[in-house]
C-alpha cells in the first residue's frame, strides 16, 4: 500500500516525461494503482523498485502506470483520464504500458511552467501584454495537468492534452475537438469571473 502522504502526484490523462530519458517522448498517466515500487511486481523478476533504472528512487515510491501518448492514441483513442484504465484490458488489447516510480516522471509541460512573452528583443515595438484573466486560467489548466502556452500576439491560450490541440478565447470559447474539450470549457467557466 503507499503509505499516506507520499499520494501520485500526477492526474489520470496527464502528460509525463521520463526524468532520466535524454530525449523523452510523451507518456500519459492511465493507472495510479495503491502500491509502492516495491510491492509493484513488473515481470516476476522484478519490481518497480529493483528493475534497472529505479533503483536511485524510494522503495516507498508511489507507481504510476502509463502508455505512450502516441500510442495510446493509436490503439485506445481518446482517453479523458475519467476512470483509470485496467491494466487486463490494456494486456487484453496489446498495449504496452510500464510502470514508474512517481518520482521518475515529470509533468510534460514543467520545462514550460513560466511564461515568457519578450523572448527576444528584435526591434518591432512592445511586447503585447498578457490578459490576466488569460495568465490565472493558463495556471489552473497546467495545474490539471495541460500543456498550455500563452499567445499574447493573438490573446489566446493554445492547449493541448492526450495529442489534442485546443484555443481558448479571452471570453472562454474553447475551439478544437477531443476527448477532453468539455473539461477545458468547465475549468474555464470555473476560472472566469
Amino acid at each position: 500500500m503507499t503509505p499516506a502522504g507520499d499520494a501520485v502526484p500526477f492526474d489520470l490523462g496527464e502528460s509525463v516525461l521520463d526524468s532520466d530519458d535524454d530525449d523523452p517522448d510523451p507518456a500519459v498517466v492511465v493507472n495510479c494503482p495503491d502500491a509502492t515500487a516495491e510491492e509493484w511486481d513488473v515481470d516476476g523478476e522484478h519490481t518497480v523498485a529493483t528493475f534497472p533504472g529505479n533503483r536511485e528512487y524510494p522503495d516507498a515510491a508511489p507507481v504510476v502506470v502509463v502508455v505512450f501518448a502516441d500510442v495510446l492514441r493509436d490503439t485506445i483513442g481518446e482517453f479523458a483520464g475519467e476512470e483509470p484504465l485496467a491494466l487486463s484490458d490494456l494486456s487484453d488489447r496489446g498495449v504496452p504500458f510500464y510502470a514508474f516510480p512517481a518520482p521518475r516522471l515529470v509533468p510534460a509541460d514543467a520545462g514550460d511552467s513560466s511564461e515568457d512573452t519578450d523572448e527576444s528583443d528584435d526591434g518591432e515595438g512592445p511586447t503585447p501584454t498578457p490578459d490576466p484573466a488569460l495568465e490565472t486560467l493558463a495556471e489552473e489548466l497546467r495545474g490539471r495537468g495541460v500543456s498550455v502556452d500563452l499567445d499574447a500576439d493573438a490573446g489566446v491560450l493554445r492547449a493541448e492534452k492526450l495529442g489534442e490541440k485546443y484555443t481558448i478565447q479571452p471570453d472562454g470559447t474553447v475551439s478544437g475537438d477531443g476527448a477532453v474539450r468539455e473539461r477545458l470549457e468547465a475549468v474555464t467557466r470555473e476560472v472566469a469571473p
